[in-house]
């Protein structure tokens, strides 16, 4: 298969999580499993109060909502049971392979635009053997602000030295 454009491509900024990987379950789940140690009943009702934003950011969000003192505690316990998880579970969702290639053989550079942790980005590009396939790789260290702000995905386009309405954005 191969990518057909009418207009000029420049370049692609692609999302990471519920793009190229399926996390959101393992995520879920480690919360689930840390609030679990503190007798807090958590499923995926609860958890689409707090979806968006960085894993920190809804950390802090849920020990507020519920009263969990010692957020870096939680965070760190929380960290643990999903990086377990990350390494046992997870997988590539379908076509994301297959997306990823066609824009690289059509000679589109590539950008990953994640929210995520720059260590957790690393963890799973080398699982899946997928670092060279990325021109650019924005984190949540390189941006103050995270998406919805575009403010990642302008850092992507300009360190791919393309112009945003010649790129393409895909994200979950």
């Amino acid at each position: 298969m191969s990518v057909t454009r009418s207009f000029p491509l420049t370049a692609a900024c692609i999302d990471f999580d519920g793009v190229i990987v399926d996390s959101e379950p393992l995520h879920l789940d480690s919360e689930r499993q840390t609030l679990a140690t503190r007798g807090i009943s958590f499923g995926l009702i609860e958890k689409a109060m707090f979806v968006g934003g960085t894993v920190r950011g809804t950390v802090e969000r849920i020990c507020t909502h519920y009263g969990i003192d010692d957020i870096d505690s939680f965070f760190s316990e929380r960290q643990l049971v999903f990086n377990t998880l990350v390494e046992s579970e997870l997988k590539l969702l379908p076509g994301a392979i297959s997306l990823l290639t066609d824009l690289q053989t059509s000679g589109v550079p590539l950008a990953l635009v994640s929210s995520g942790h720059e260590d957790y980005i690393d963890l799973v590009l080398a699982k899946f053997d997928l670092h060279e396939i990325f021109d650019v790789i924005v984190s949540e260290q390189d941006v103050k602000k995270h998406k919805p702000d575009p403010q990642p995905y302008l850092l992507a386009t300009n360190s791919l030295h393309a112009t945003p309405r010649a790129c393409l954005a895909v994200e979950d």
